[in-house]
């Protein structure tokens, strides 16, 4: 498995990968329908073409993952993080946290962070199997039309109120 920075020639291959992401977010968050190729393209072109963002691969003969990284005001976020259903719990995942981890050090800083949203309880439990745990940061939103995550999340043994839909 080879991982690298995402060059020009990826962009179609990545696309599709975010397509895939974002239809499995969508999906999680009990909505309905697909992310289209074009918002994809576009997510990556007008989106993460910004010099903040750094975009990693992992590559086997085909890209099959990516993870996106934002590097704001020297802290290292991971925004995105995606391996194909057909090449996960092969440790792509975990070596995409290295990368970032690595990234956040050069940077003088001594962790990288994440945003996860609370009913994504697989990647909790990822990040909680490589020593991560609830920090200090809670979002606070108006739950989006159409969305229909219940309304308590239980995360690391802590019951959250996720909030009733308006109305």
């Amino acid at each position: 498995m080879i991982y690298r920075l995402a060059k020009p020639g990826d962009e179609k291959v990545l696309a599709e990968l975010i397509r895939k992401f974002r239809s499995e977010i969508a999906l999680m968050r009990g909505r309905l329908g697909s992310f289209s190729p074009e918002e994809a393209r576009r997510e990556l072109i007008e989106d993460f073409s910004q010099e903040r963002f750094i975009i990693y691969v992992a590559e086997e003969e085909t890209l099959c993952g990516y993870c996106v990284f934002k590097d704001e005001e020297q802290t290292v976020w991971m925004e995105q993080l995606f391996v194909d259903p057909a090449f996960r719990r092969k440790g792509i995942a975990r070596q995409f946290v290295t990368i970032g981890e690595a990234l956040a050090e050069s940077r003088g800083q001594e962790t990288l962070y994440f945003w996860v949203h609370p009913d994504n309880r697989v990647m909790l439990s990822f990040l909680k199997s490589l020593g991560y745990d609830i920090l200090n940061l809670i979002e606070v939103r108006r739950r989006r039309q159409g969305e229909t995550c219940p309304d308590r999340v239980e995360i690391f043994g802590h019951t959250l109120h996720y909030g009733k839909a308006p109305g």
